[in-house]
């Protein structure tokens, strides 16, 4: 019986401290659950890319993700999945990477609504967005994102959030909707690369999160059927 009991009372604790921590995330998480995650699927790529920076725009403002994430070229699509979870609606997002279309050449690509990457080819990045510096970016990918550096610098904060509020929405908007496909465009040549879906996962508690609270219920049913089940007193 006391075996039973300790165990009860261990079901308990850890349902208790399964609901702490699921606060305490939300917390951390600054928006409260439930959420979404994003998910973004890329094919067709001439070259590998790397340092991939997701830049996303919602009711709260702009903000951006990144995770040291590659995908490796070639037509066989590869996902890779923004784990933020965001509850803010969601008016676009865009992204941007680092190719080599030659040896020793480094590019950068942008990710963009399909109508805004037809209107780009053949056309510089200069031409395009003459406010915002192409090498500065390159050299942020490069030196930051890619090895999946944190906390970023003011000046870095500043190159890409100045971009997403800049240039990128005035004239044109390069931003995509979730979910929709998008395409890619290389620089500063705008050239034509690859392409992809985006779409938006909904965030679910993780199995052993889920394990935890199906113990803490179990302990709080065994408690309540010990009760039910012990006989009364009686007062003669």
């Amino acid at each position: 019986m006391d075996l039973l009991r300790c165990f009860s009372r261990c079901a308990v604790a850890s349902l208790i401290a399964t609901l702490c921590a699921a606060q305490t995330n939300a917390a951390v998480v600054v928006e409260p659950s439930p959420g979404y995650t994003r998910s973004f699927t890329f094919s067709n790529l001439p070259d590998p890319l790397s340092a991939i920076l997701l830049m996303e725009n919602t009711t709260a403002g702009w903000g951006y993700s990144w995770g040291g994430w590659t995908v490796p070229a070639g037509s066989v699509s590869t996902t890779i999945i923004d784990p933020y979870v965001e509850t803010n609606p969601t008016t676009g997002v865009f992204i941007l990477g680092l190719a080599s279309l030659a040896p020793g050449q480094t590019d950068l690509v942008l990710f963009t609504n399909n109508s805004f990457a037809a209107s780009a080819i053949g056309k510089s990045w200069s031409t395009l967005f003459p406010n915002t510096s192409e090498a500065n970016l390159i050299s942020d990918l490069q030196t930051y994102i890619l090895p999946n550096a944190y906390p970023l610098p003011s000046s870095v904060n500043t190159d890409f959030i100045g971009f997403a509020q800049g240039d990128a929405t005035s004239p044109t908007n390069i931003s995509f909707p979730l979910p929709s496909t998008f395409s890619g465009v290389a620089f500063s040549g705008g050239t034509v690369f690859g392409g992809g879906t985006a779409t938006e996962i909904s965030a679910v508690p993780e199995p052993s999160t889920w394990a935890m609270m199906l113990l803490g219920f179990a302990g709080l049913g065994f408690m309540a059927y010990r009760r039910k089940s012990k006989p009364a007193l009686m007062v003669v």
